[in-house]
């Protein structure tokens, strides 16, 4: 009970600022504060929306209430792992029809930046066998 009076204080923080309206607005909210929330505050495409992490949370329901809240609304998604399924779909939520990606920036971007040394990884078989006989001994059942 509790946690939706926060809810429904935030929501209605966001609809006060967007009613006194202003230009250079800026709005930081965790997508779990639009919970339950279906009406459209006004002037909503004047908004512009950054989701991190937003191939977890944008489809179905959370994502459902953001949408509900600012419709028309320009969104942004930053992921580094896309996910392309029939029930989640991150390029069709975030990207013009017929593109994947505003901008790509990979681990190799990263190395070759600096931002990050490269990855190195080097498989190896281990030679290892187990004395089932030994662990029914120490480990009776």
């Amino acid at each position: 009970m509790k946690h939706d009076l926060k809810r429904r204080q935030a929501l209605l923080s966001v609809n006060y600022l967007a009613a006194i309206g202003g230009s250079g607005q800026i709005l930081l909210s965790t997508i779990f504060k639009f919970q339950g929330s279906k009406e459209p505050i006004p002037n909503s495409e004047d908004w512009i929306v950054l989701v991190d992490e937003c191939h977890r949370t944008q489809e179905k329901d959370l994502g459902a209430f953001l949408q509900a809240t600012l419709p028309d609304a320009r969104y942004f998604g930053f992921t580094g792992t896309p996910i392309k399924k029939a029930d989640k779909d991150t390029y069709a939520r975030f990207s013009e029809p017929g593109e994947t990606y505003l901008d790509k920036y990979g681990i190799d971007d990263a190395v070759r930046d600096g931002a990050t040394v490269p990855i190195l990884y080097e498989g190896r078989k281990t030679e290892w066998s187990i004395d089932e006989t030994e662990i029914d001994i120490q480990h009776p059942a």
